[in-house]
């Protein structure tokens, strides 16, 4: 596994990522200390983004075809008025 340190992955952060997503991990360093490992995501977590997405498009699509209800707006001291 690749090592750099973070100064290095802050300068070449796109070479890293194109590196990681060709399948190679790498740890990323701070006084020589390992503080993070970059791996490429796996194809099923790929796929259950993909659901996720499908399902918050889902919710929005609902939500769209919702009714618009014009109720007044309220003040917060109208919310928590103690005089009714």
């Amino acid at each position: 596994m690749k090592r750099i340190s973070a100064t290095e992955a802050n300068r070449s952060f796109s070479k890293l990522l194109a590196s990681v997503r060709k399948g190679k991990p790498a740890e990323i360093t701070v006084r020589g200390e390992v503080v993070a490992r970059l791996e490429p995501v796996s194809p099923q977590d790929r796929a259950s983004e993909k659901d996720r997405r499908k399902d918050w498009e889902k919710f929005m699509e609902h939500l769209r075809s919702q009714p618009v209800l014009n109720i007044p707006r309220g003040t917060r001291d109208e919310l928590y008025d103690d005089d009714k």
